[in-house]
Protein backbone atom coordinates (compact mmCIF):
# COMPACT_ATOMS: atom_id res chain seq x y z
CA UNK A 1 0.00 0.00 0.00
CA UNK A 2 2.82 2.37 0.92
CA UNK A 3 4.52 1.57 -2.39
CA UNK A 4 1.36 2.45 -4.31
CA UNK A 5 1.18 5.75 -2.43
CA UNK A 6 4.71 6.59 -3.45
CA UNK A 7 4.00 5.63 -7.04
CA UNK A 8 1.09 8.11 -7.12
CA UNK A 9 3.22 11.15 -5.96
CA UNK A 10 4.11 13.64 -8.73
CA UNK A 11 7.27 15.81 -8.60
CA UNK A 12 8.15 19.05 -10.39
CA UNK A 13 9.12 18.48 -13.97
CA UNK A 14 12.19 19.95 -15.62
CA UNK A 15 10.01 22.08 -17.87
CA UNK A 16 8.29 23.61 -14.84
CA UNK A 17 11.65 24.38 -13.22
CA UNK A 18 12.91 26.06 -16.39
CA UNK A 19 9.69 28.08 -16.67
CA UNK A 20 10.03 29.35 -13.11
CA UNK A 21 13.66 30.27 -13.69
CA UNK A 22 12.72 32.08 -16.88
CA UNK A 23 10.02 34.10 -15.08
CA UNK A 24 12.39 34.96 -12.24
CA UNK A 25 15.05 36.12 -14.69
CA UNK A 26 12.51 38.34 -16.50
CA UNK A 27 11.31 39.86 -13.21
CA UNK A 28 14.88 40.47 -12.01
CA UNK A 29 15.85 42.01 -15.34
CA UNK A 30 12.86 44.38 -15.30
CA UNK A 31 13.43 45.29 -11.65
CA UNK A 32 17.09 45.98 -12.27
CA UNK A 33 16.25 48.10 -15.33
CA UNK A 34 13.74 50.15 -13.33
CA UNK A 35 16.25 50.58 -10.51
CA UNK A 36 18.95 51.75 -12.93
CA UNK A 37 16.52 54.20 -14.57
CA UNK A 38 15.50 55.62 -11.19
CA UNK A 39 19.13 56.06 -10.16
CA UNK A 40 20.00 57.73 -13.47
CA UNK A 41 16.94 59.97 -13.27
CA UNK A 42 17.85 61.07 -9.73
CA UNK A 43 21.41 61.71 -10.84
CA UNK A 44 20.21 63.84 -13.75
CA UNK A 45 17.72 65.75 -11.61
CA UNK A 46 20.45 66.77 -9.14
CA UNK A 47 23.24 67.21 -11.66
CA UNK A 48 22.38 70.87 -12.36
CA UNK A 49 22.67 71.57 -8.64
CA UNK A 50 25.92 69.62 -8.39
CA UNK A 51 27.56 71.54 -11.24
CA UNK A 52 26.52 74.84 -9.59
CA UNK A 53 28.02 73.73 -6.26
CA UNK A 54 31.21 72.56 -7.95
CA UNK A 55 31.53 75.95 -9.67
CA UNK A 56 31.13 77.64 -6.29
CA UNK A 57 33.90 75.41 -4.93
CA UNK A 58 36.23 76.47 -7.77
CA UNK A 59 35.51 80.16 -7.05
CA UNK A 60 36.16 79.53 -3.36
CA UNK A 61 39.55 77.96 -4.16
CA UNK A 62 40.57 80.92 -6.34
CA UNK A 63 39.39 83.42 -3.73
CA UNK A 64 41.23 81.69 -0.90
CA UNK A 65 44.47 81.66 -2.89
CA UNK A 66 44.04 85.30 -3.96
CA UNK A 67 43.38 86.47 -0.39
CA UNK A 68 46.01 84.40 1.44
CA UNK A 69 49.06 85.30 -0.65
CA UNK A 70 51.58 87.44 1.25
CA UNK A 71 53.78 88.40 -1.70
CA UNK A 72 53.15 91.22 -4.16
CA UNK A 73 52.81 88.70 -7.00
CA UNK A 74 51.98 85.01 -7.14
CA UNK A 75 51.38 82.31 -9.74
CA UNK A 76 47.77 81.17 -10.18
CA UNK A 77 47.80 77.85 -12.03
CA UNK A 78 45.01 75.82 -13.59
CA UNK A 79 46.09 72.70 -11.71
CA UNK A 80 45.36 74.53 -8.42
CA UNK A 81 41.65 74.81 -9.21
CA UNK A 82 40.83 71.60 -11.04
CA UNK A 83 37.23 70.38 -10.46
CA UNK A 84 36.24 66.84 -9.47
CA UNK A 85 36.60 64.05 -12.04
CA UNK A 86 32.98 64.17 -13.28
CA UNK A 87 33.35 67.86 -14.22
CA UNK A 88 35.42 69.72 -16.81
CA UNK A 89 35.92 73.32 -17.95
CA UNK A 90 34.32 74.23 -21.26
CA UNK A 91 35.93 77.67 -21.17
CA UNK A 92 38.00 79.56 -18.60
CA UNK A 93 39.44 83.07 -18.59
CA UNK A 94 40.94 85.37 -15.95
CA UNK A 95 41.11 89.11 -16.52
CA UNK A 96 39.95 88.48 -20.09
CA UNK A 97 42.86 86.13 -20.90
CA UNK A 98 42.29 82.39 -21.52
CA UNK A 99 43.38 80.44 -18.45
CA UNK A 100 45.34 77.46 -19.72
CA UNK A 101 48.46 77.03 -17.56
CA UNK A 102 49.61 79.69 -15.08
CA UNK A 103 49.18 83.46 -14.76
CA UNK A 104 51.01 85.86 -12.47
CA UNK A 105 48.59 87.89 -10.32
CA UNK A 106 48.75 90.73 -7.80
CA UNK A 107 46.63 89.91 -4.71
CA UNK A 108 46.01 93.64 -4.18
CA UNK A 109 44.12 93.94 -7.48
CA UNK A 110 40.64 92.72 -8.42
CA UNK A 111 40.45 89.42 -10.28
CA UNK A 112 37.94 89.04 -13.13
CA UNK A 113 37.00 85.34 -13.33
CA UNK A 114 34.80 83.78 -16.02
CA UNK A 115 34.32 80.09 -16.74
CA UNK A 116 31.78 77.48 -17.82
CA UNK A 117 31.73 74.10 -16.11
CA UNK A 118 30.30 70.93 -17.69
CA UNK A 119 29.26 67.69 -16.01
CA UNK A 120 28.88 64.14 -17.35
CA UNK A 121 25.29 64.88 -18.46
CA UNK A 122 26.43 67.96 -20.44
CA UNK A 123 24.72 70.29 -17.98
CA UNK A 124 26.64 73.55 -17.73
CA UNK A 125 26.90 76.44 -15.33
CA UNK A 126 28.64 79.75 -16.08
CA UNK A 127 30.21 82.07 -13.51
CA UNK A 128 31.25 85.60 -14.41
CA UNK A 129 32.32 87.41 -11.25
CA UNK A 130 34.90 89.70 -9.68
CA UNK A 131 37.03 88.56 -6.76
CA UNK A 132 37.89 91.69 -4.82
CA UNK A 133 41.45 92.63 -4.00
CA UNK A 134 42.92 91.43 -0.73
CA UNK A 135 43.29 94.89 0.79
CA UNK A 136 39.69 95.80 -0.04
CA UNK A 137 38.36 92.63 1.58
CA UNK A 138 40.18 93.58 4.80
CA UNK A 139 38.63 97.02 4.70
CA UNK A 140 35.18 95.55 4.10
CA UNK A 141 35.38 92.66 6.58
CA UNK A 142 32.50 94.28 8.39
CA UNK A 143 29.38 95.21 6.44
CA UNK A 144 28.51 98.83 7.17
CA UNK A 145 25.06 100.39 7.22
CA UNK A 146 23.78 103.85 7.92
CA UNK A 147 22.49 104.04 11.49
CA UNK A 148 20.12 106.86 12.46
CA UNK A 149 20.68 108.90 15.60
CA UNK A 150 17.92 108.95 18.19
CA UNK A 151 19.39 111.47 20.65
CA UNK A 152 16.62 114.07 20.21
CA UNK A 153 13.56 115.27 22.03
CA UNK A 154 10.43 113.26 21.31
CA UNK A 155 8.72 115.84 19.10
CA UNK A 156 11.86 116.31 16.93
CA UNK A 157 12.30 112.57 16.72
CA UNK A 158 8.70 112.02 15.59
CA UNK A 159 8.98 114.81 13.02
CA UNK A 160 12.40 113.96 11.54
CA UNK A 161 11.99 110.19 11.56
CA UNK A 162 8.38 110.31 10.33
CA UNK A 163 7.13 108.01 13.09
CA UNK A 164 3.64 106.72 12.49
CA UNK A 165 2.98 104.18 15.27
CA UNK A 166 4.98 104.05 18.50
CA UNK A 167 4.12 101.55 21.23
CA UNK A 168 4.35 97.97 22.48
CA UNK A 169 2.22 96.32 19.80
CA UNK A 170 0.10 96.58 16.69
CA UNK A 171 -2.87 94.39 15.71
CA UNK A 172 -3.80 94.76 12.04
CA UNK A 173 -7.09 93.43 10.72
CA UNK A 174 -7.45 91.25 7.66
CA UNK A 175 -7.67 93.30 4.47
CA UNK A 176 -6.38 96.45 6.20
CA UNK A 177 -3.99 98.73 4.33
CA UNK A 178 -1.35 100.44 6.47
CA UNK A 179 0.50 102.90 4.26
CA UNK A 180 2.69 105.96 4.29
CA UNK A 181 1.91 109.44 3.04
CA UNK A 182 4.33 110.87 0.50
CA UNK A 183 6.66 107.88 0.69
CA UNK A 184 7.49 108.46 4.37
CA UNK A 185 6.66 106.90 7.72
CA UNK A 186 7.93 104.28 10.11
CA UNK A 187 6.46 101.92 12.70
CA UNK A 188 8.28 101.46 16.01
CA UNK A 189 7.24 98.59 18.32
CA UNK A 190 9.05 98.26 21.66
CA UNK A 191 8.86 95.62 24.38
CA UNK A 192 7.69 97.73 27.30
CA UNK A 193 4.88 95.21 27.94
CA UNK A 194 7.24 92.18 27.84
CA UNK A 195 4.75 90.22 25.69
CA UNK A 196 4.88 88.26 22.44
CA UNK A 197 3.68 89.94 19.26
CA UNK A 198 1.41 88.09 16.82
CA UNK A 199 0.25 88.80 13.28
CA UNK A 200 -2.42 86.22 12.50
CA UNK A 201 -4.80 87.85 10.02
CA UNK A 202 -4.34 87.53 6.29
CA UNK A 203 -4.74 90.01 3.48
CA UNK A 204 -3.30 93.09 5.18
CA UNK A 205 -0.73 95.32 3.50
CA UNK A 206 1.88 97.23 5.52
CA UNK A 207 3.48 99.69 3.09
CA UNK A 208 5.75 101.94 5.14
CA UNK A 209 9.46 102.59 4.51
CA UNK A 210 10.84 101.51 7.91
CA UNK A 211 9.65 99.04 10.54
CA UNK A 212 11.39 98.48 13.88
CA UNK A 213 10.14 95.66 16.13
CA UNK A 214 11.97 95.04 19.41
CA UNK A 215 10.64 92.05 21.33
CA UNK A 216 13.95 90.96 22.83
CA UNK A 217 13.31 88.00 25.13
CA UNK A 218 9.94 87.32 23.48
CA UNK A 219 8.66 85.92 20.18
CA UNK A 220 7.18 87.53 17.06
CA UNK A 221 4.76 85.23 15.19
CA UNK A 222 3.48 85.57 11.63
CA UNK A 223 0.74 83.10 10.66
CA UNK A 224 -1.71 82.48 7.85
CA UNK A 225 -1.59 85.17 5.18
CA UNK A 226 -0.16 87.86 7.47
CA UNK A 227 2.82 89.88 6.44
CA UNK A 228 4.97 92.94 6.83
CA UNK A 229 6.48 95.23 4.21
CA UNK A 230 6.00 95.75 0.49
CA UNK A 231 8.47 95.53 -2.35
CA UNK A 232 9.50 98.92 -3.73
CA UNK A 233 8.23 100.78 -0.64
CA UNK A 234 9.69 99.21 2.50
CA UNK A 235 13.41 99.98 2.83
CA UNK A 236 14.20 98.43 6.21
CA UNK A 237 12.67 95.87 8.56
CA UNK A 238 14.64 95.34 11.76
CA UNK A 239 13.39 92.71 14.22
CA UNK A 240 14.78 91.87 17.66
CA UNK A 241 13.48 88.67 19.24
CA UNK A 242 12.85 85.12 18.09
CA UNK A 243 10.74 84.84 14.95
CA UNK A 244 8.18 82.21 13.96
CA UNK A 245 6.83 82.59 10.45
CA UNK A 246 4.64 79.66 9.48
CA UNK A 247 1.22 78.15 8.74
CA UNK A 248 -0.10 79.26 5.37
CA UNK A 249 1.83 81.89 3.42
CA UNK A 250 3.02 84.66 5.76
CA UNK A 251 5.71 86.94 4.34
CA UNK A 252 8.25 89.58 5.33
CA UNK A 253 9.38 91.80 2.44
CA UNK A 254 11.82 94.73 2.40
CA UNK A 255 14.88 96.12 0.65
CA UNK A 256 16.94 95.14 3.72
CA UNK A 257 15.95 92.80 6.56
CA UNK A 258 17.78 92.41 9.87
CA UNK A 259 16.70 89.81 12.44
CA UNK A 260 18.43 89.61 15.82
CA UNK A 261 17.08 86.25 16.98
CA UNK A 262 16.45 82.67 15.90
CA UNK A 263 13.94 81.79 13.16
CA UNK A 264 11.58 78.89 12.62
CA UNK A 265 9.58 78.91 9.42
CA UNK A 266 7.54 76.47 7.36
CA UNK A 267 4.52 76.21 5.08
CA UNK A 268 4.77 78.68 2.20
CA UNK A 269 6.40 81.35 4.37
CA UNK A 270 8.67 83.88 2.67
CA UNK A 271 11.42 86.18 3.85
CA UNK A 272 12.35 88.29 0.84
CA UNK A 273 14.70 91.26 0.50
CA UNK A 274 16.00 92.95 -2.61
CA UNK A 275 19.47 93.69 -1.23
CA UNK A 276 20.45 92.05 2.06
CA UNK A 277 19.08 89.77 4.77
CA UNK A 278 21.13 89.48 7.95
CA UNK A 279 20.12 87.01 10.67
CA UNK A 280 21.91 86.82 14.00
CA UNK A 281 20.61 83.49 15.26
CA UNK A 282 19.86 79.93 14.22
CA UNK A 283 17.51 79.18 11.32
CA UNK A 284 15.27 76.08 11.17
CA UNK A 285 13.39 75.46 7.91
CA UNK A 286 10.59 72.97 8.51
CA UNK A 287 7.87 71.32 6.39
CA UNK A 288 6.29 72.83 3.34
CA UNK A 289 8.20 75.01 0.92
CA UNK A 290 9.42 78.10 2.82
CA UNK A 291 11.95 80.31 1.04
CA UNK A 292 14.54 82.84 2.12
CA UNK A 293 15.44 85.02 -0.86
CA UNK A 294 17.83 87.95 -1.15
CA UNK A 295 20.75 89.28 -3.14
CA UNK A 296 22.98 88.59 -0.14
CA UNK A 297 22.15 86.39 2.88
CA UNK A 298 24.16 86.48 6.11
CA UNK A 299 23.30 83.96 8.85
CA UNK A 300 25.35 84.31 12.02
CA UNK A 301 24.31 80.92 13.36
CA UNK A 302 23.49 77.41 12.20
CA UNK A 303 20.97 76.39 9.53
CA UNK A 304 18.86 73.21 9.69
CA UNK A 305 16.75 71.99 6.76
CA UNK A 306 14.03 69.68 8.10
CA UNK A 307 11.69 70.22 5.13
CA UNK A 308 11.71 71.16 1.45
CA UNK A 309 12.86 74.74 1.97
CA UNK A 310 15.21 76.87 -0.10
CA UNK A 311 17.68 79.69 0.34
CA UNK A 312 17.96 81.66 -2.90
CA UNK A 313 20.65 84.36 -3.24
CA UNK A 314 23.69 85.51 -5.17
CA UNK A 315 25.87 85.18 -2.06
CA UNK A 316 25.27 83.23 1.14
CA UNK A 317 27.44 83.50 4.26
CA UNK A 318 26.81 81.13 7.21
CA UNK A 319 28.95 81.22 10.36
CA UNK A 320 27.72 77.95 11.92
CA UNK A 321 26.90 74.44 10.77
CA UNK A 322 24.48 73.49 7.99
CA UNK A 323 22.33 70.36 8.46
CA UNK A 324 20.46 68.87 5.51
CA UNK A 325 17.91 66.35 6.78
CA UNK A 326 15.94 66.10 3.52
CA UNK A 327 17.04 65.29 -0.03
CA UNK A 328 15.17 68.09 -1.82
CA UNK A 329 16.60 71.02 0.16
CA UNK A 330 19.09 73.38 -1.41
CA UNK A 331 21.06 76.57 -1.03
CA UNK A 332 20.77 78.08 -4.50
CA UNK A 333 23.54 80.68 -4.74
CA UNK A 334 26.38 81.69 -7.04
CA UNK A 335 28.70 81.92 -4.05
CA UNK A 336 28.39 80.07 -0.72
CA UNK A 337 30.65 80.41 2.32
CA UNK A 338 30.08 78.15 5.34
CA UNK A 339 32.45 78.62 8.27
CA UNK A 340 31.13 75.59 10.18
CA UNK A 341 30.56 72.01 9.09
CA UNK A 342 28.07 70.66 6.55
CA UNK A 343 26.09 67.53 7.45
CA UNK A 344 23.73 65.61 5.19
CA UNK A 345 21.37 62.79 6.17
CA UNK A 346 21.07 61.90 2.47
CA UNK A 347 23.51 61.08 -0.31
CA UNK A 348 22.80 64.28 -2.22
CA UNK A 349 26.14 65.42 -3.65
CA UNK A 350 24.88 69.02 -3.76
CA UNK A 351 24.93 69.00 0.05
CA UNK A 352 28.41 67.53 0.30
CA UNK A 353 30.06 69.94 -2.14
CA UNK A 354 29.22 73.19 -0.33
CA UNK A 355 32.54 75.01 0.14
CA UNK A 356 33.92 76.41 3.37
CA UNK A 357 34.68 80.11 3.73
CA UNK A 358 34.92 83.04 6.10
CA UNK A 359 31.78 84.64 7.53
CA UNK A 360 31.40 88.42 7.15
CA UNK A 361 29.87 90.07 10.22
CA UNK A 362 27.64 93.13 10.23
CA UNK A 363 26.35 95.77 12.61
CA UNK A 364 22.64 95.57 13.36
CA UNK A 365 20.51 98.70 13.08
CA UNK A 366 19.99 100.62 16.30
CA UNK A 367 16.42 100.75 17.54
CA UNK A 368 14.91 103.88 19.07
CA UNK A 369 15.38 104.01 22.84
CA UNK A 370 13.34 107.14 23.49
CA UNK A 371 10.75 106.70 26.23
CA UNK A 372 7.20 107.83 25.56
CA UNK A 373 7.04 111.22 27.33
CA UNK A 374 4.74 111.99 30.24
CA UNK A 375 1.59 114.04 30.10
CA UNK A 376 1.67 117.75 30.84
CA UNK A 377 -0.01 119.22 33.89
CA UNK A 378 -3.81 119.34 33.78
CA UNK A 379 -3.86 123.16 33.76
CA UNK A 380 -1.88 123.17 30.53
CA UNK A 381 -4.65 121.24 28.74
CA UNK A 382 -7.44 123.50 29.98
CA UNK A 383 -5.40 126.58 29.05
CA UNK A 384 -4.82 125.26 25.52
CA UNK A 385 -8.40 124.46 24.53
CA UNK A 386 -8.67 120.78 25.52
CA UNK A 387 -12.12 119.55 26.58
CA UNK A 388 -13.42 116.60 28.59
CA UNK A 389 -16.11 114.98 26.41
CA UNK A 390 -16.93 111.68 24.67
CA UNK A 391 -18.21 113.05 21.34
CA UNK A 392 -16.12 114.16 18.38
CA UNK A 393 -16.16 116.96 15.83
CA UNK A 394 -13.67 118.63 13.49
CA UNK A 395 -10.68 120.36 15.15
CA UNK A 396 -11.65 119.15 18.64
CA UNK A 397 -8.97 118.61 21.31
CA UNK A 398 -9.84 116.20 24.12
CA UNK A 399 -8.06 115.42 27.40
CA UNK A 400 -9.60 112.75 29.65
CA UNK A 401 -8.90 109.83 31.97
CA UNK A 402 -10.22 107.19 29.52
CA UNK A 403 -11.84 107.97 26.20
CA UNK A 404 -14.64 105.88 24.66
CA UNK A 405 -16.30 107.33 21.59
CA UNK A 406 -20.05 107.78 21.90
CA UNK A 407 -22.01 108.24 18.69
CA UNK A 408 -24.93 110.61 19.12
CA UNK A 409 -28.45 109.29 18.51
CA UNK A 410 -29.56 109.98 14.95
CA UNK A 411 -26.01 110.79 13.89
CA UNK A 412 -25.00 109.92 10.30
CA UNK A 413 -23.26 106.58 9.96
CA UNK A 414 -20.61 107.65 7.42
CA UNK A 415 -18.70 110.92 7.63
CA UNK A 416 -15.24 112.42 8.12
CA UNK A 417 -13.72 113.85 11.29
CA UNK A 418 -10.65 116.01 10.66
CA UNK A 419 -7.81 117.38 12.79
CA UNK A 420 -8.84 115.57 16.00
CA UNK A 421 -6.47 115.34 18.99
CA UNK A 422 -7.28 112.86 21.76
CA UNK A 423 -5.08 112.63 24.86
CA UNK A 424 -5.93 110.02 27.48
CA UNK A 425 -4.46 109.02 30.83
CA UNK A 426 -5.68 105.49 30.08
CA UNK A 427 -7.06 103.93 26.88
CA UNK A 428 -8.56 105.49 23.76
CA UNK A 429 -11.44 103.33 22.53
CA UNK A 430 -12.67 104.16 19.03
CA UNK A 431 -14.13 100.73 18.32
CA UNK A 432 -17.61 102.16 17.69
CA UNK A 433 -16.64 104.30 14.68
CA UNK A 434 -18.46 102.22 12.04
CA UNK A 435 -18.17 104.01 8.70
CA UNK A 436 -16.52 107.14 10.14
CA UNK A 437 -13.11 108.29 8.88
CA UNK A 438 -10.82 110.08 11.34
CA UNK A 439 -7.64 112.14 10.99
CA UNK A 440 -5.52 113.41 13.85
CA UNK A 441 -3.27 112.49 16.80
CA UNK A 442 -4.09 109.74 19.30
CA UNK A 443 -1.89 109.88 22.42
CA UNK A 444 -2.22 107.30 25.23
CA UNK A 445 1.14 107.17 27.08
CA UNK A 446 -0.19 104.74 29.70
CA UNK A 447 -2.73 102.72 27.72
CA UNK A 448 -3.91 101.36 24.39
CA UNK A 449 -5.54 102.81 21.28
CA UNK A 450 -8.34 100.88 19.57
CA UNK A 451 -9.62 102.05 16.20
CA UNK A 452 -12.35 100.26 14.25
CA UNK A 453 -13.68 102.57 11.61
CA UNK A 454 -13.58 103.29 7.88
CA UNK A 455 -10.12 104.90 7.84
CA UNK A 456 -7.57 106.67 10.01
CA UNK A 457 -4.96 109.19 8.93
CA UNK A 458 -2.42 110.61 11.36
CA UNK A 459 -0.25 109.28 14.20
CA UNK A 460 -0.68 106.90 17.16
CA UNK A 461 1.48 106.95 20.31
CA UNK A 462 0.34 104.32 22.83
CA UNK A 463 2.32 102.44 25.47
CA UNK A 464 0.25 99.25 25.13
CA UNK A 465 -0.05 99.40 21.34
CA UNK A 466 -2.45 100.08 18.49
CA UNK A 467 -5.42 97.77 17.77
CA UNK A 468 -6.91 98.16 14.31
CA UNK A 469 -8.19 94.60 14.01
CA UNK A 470 -11.41 95.38 12.13
CA UNK A 471 -11.02 94.27 8.52
CA UNK A 472 -11.13 96.63 5.57
CA UNK A 473 -9.73 99.73 7.34
CA UNK A 474 -7.22 102.06 5.66
CA UNK A 475 -4.50 103.41 7.97
CA UNK A 476 -2.32 106.22 6.56
CA UNK A 477 0.67 107.99 8.12
CA UNK A 478 0.73 111.77 8.50
CA UNK A 479 3.66 113.62 10.07
CA UNK A 480 3.17 115.27 13.48
CA UNK A 481 4.09 118.69 12.06
CA UNK A 482 0.86 118.57 10.06
CA UNK A 483 -0.94 118.99 13.40
CA UNK A 484 1.62 120.78 15.60
CA UNK A 485 4.15 123.29 14.28
CA UNK A 486 6.49 123.23 17.30
CA UNK A 487 7.28 121.27 20.46
CA UNK A 488 5.57 123.84 22.70
CA UNK A 489 2.19 122.98 21.16
CA UNK A 490 2.33 119.18 21.59
CA UNK A 491 0.29 117.55 24.41
CA UNK A 492 3.29 115.92 26.08
CA UNK A 493 6.43 117.08 27.88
Amino acid sequence: MFKNHLDNQKGITLVEVLAVLLLLSIILTLSFSIFINVVEQNARSTSHVNVRQEANLVISQIRNKHHTEESEEYALCLEDVQPSQQFEFDSFSIDGTPFENCQNKNPHEDLLVSFTLLDEFDNDFTIDTTIEAKKEIIEKSKVSISLPSFQRDFYTYLKEENVFVYGAGIDIGGGNNVKSHGGEGQIVIDNSNKKDLEFTRGGQTVSVPKIYIDKTGNTIRYKGGSGMGESGITELISIKGDLEIKYGNPKIISKEIFIDGSIIFDGSAKIESQEKTYIKGNVVINNGNPTLSSKEVYIDGSVTFDGSGRINADKVYISGDVNFNKWDTYINAKEIYVEGNVYSATNNDAHKNIPHGEFISSDLPKHPKIQIPKLRGENWYSNNGYERKDTLEDNVKIFTNDFTFRKLQGEDQDYDLNNVTIVSKGDIDLSNMGGISLSGILFAPNGKVIFKGESFKGMVIAKDGFDTSRGGTDITFRNIQHYFSSSKDVPFK
